[in-house]
């Protein structure tokens, strides 16, 4: 039995429980966890299952997937590296694994089955995509989507499902730093939409711009504007503490400028 046969017969013996929600001792049973780190390894040192407590950054779970974060526990060794290493395996094997999630009752858990669609050594995390088959991935850039038409139905309801994949992209994009200040933690920092979702913006990356928290609300509230032929930053009140001249980013990338067309003459 090959690696991929071995995990899809474990994945139907979890979709045997008929209401989906597994026992940690059905967990080990089966040998997808141990107890121990957040990443789980099997007998080939290959990551066979992530933990997830639900304790995460509110974009980290999003309705298809998660981004999972790289361990950094400061044990001795390399035990961190081998595990972000065997993850990163399962991509190159085109393999699954296990994300284990809390469950409805404290005594139960969920269990899904994941694909690692890509990883980001700079800003340490995974992007996980769920799916019995593995996720068909266009290595080729997509055409340019800016505006996204919606149903009126979805729009009664504001909702973001996807904005974990949005902020991955963003953060892979242009790097870790607001675009118009000089903070660079990540948890600090927000995938901000051009175009707002309510009008119809799309979660296409060129859509998007990292800004720190204090910003996001600047720039939802039109504190300041970014100018679509140059990218510098014209200010239209005091005390923002923006520190840049123009937007800029770690990579040298930027959305596309008819995104802010867009924004301001809508």
């Amino acid at each position: 039995m090959t690696l991929l046969e071995d995990r899809t017969d474990l994945w139907n013996k979890i979709n045997e429980i008929p209401d989906g929600e597994v026992t940690p001792s059905y967990i080990r049973e089966l040998k997808l966890y141990k107890g121990q780190a957040g990443i789980c390894r099997d007998e080939n040192g290959l990551a066979i299952s992530l933990l997830n407590t639900g304790k995460s950054y509110p974009d980290d779970i999003f309705e298809s997937g998660l981004l999972y974060h790289y361990p950094e526990t400061g044990r001795k060794g390399s035990h961190d590296l081998n595990e972000i290493e065997s993850t990163k395996e399962c991509q190159k094997q085109n393999i699954p694994l296990f994300i284990i999630l809390p469950g409805i009752h404290n005594s139960t858990r969920r269990v899904r089955l994941g694909w690692i669609v890509d990883f980001d050594d700079q800003a340490k995390w995974f992007l996980i995509e769920y799916g019995d088959d593995q996720p068909v991935q266009n290595k080729i850039e997509e055409k340019l989507v800016l505006i996204e038409k919606r149903s009126s139905k979805k729009l009664l309801v504001k909702s973001r499902p996807n904005q974990g994949k949005f902020r991955f992209n963003l953060l892979k994009k242009f790097g870790s730093k607001c675009a118009v200040c000089n903070i660079q933690n990540k948890f600090l920092l927000d995938a901000a939409h051009i175009i707002p979702k309510e009008n119809d913006g799309s979660d296409d990356w060129r859509n998007g711009i990292i800004l720190c928290k204090n910003h996001h609300a600047a720039f939802d509230r039109n504190l300041f504007k970014i100018d679509e032929s140059n990218f510098s930053i014209i200010e239209y009140e005091e005390g923002l503490n923006i520190s840049e001249s123009h937007l800029k980013t770690l990579t040298g990338l930027f959305p596309h400028q008819d995104a802010f067309i867009h924004r301001y003459n809508d």
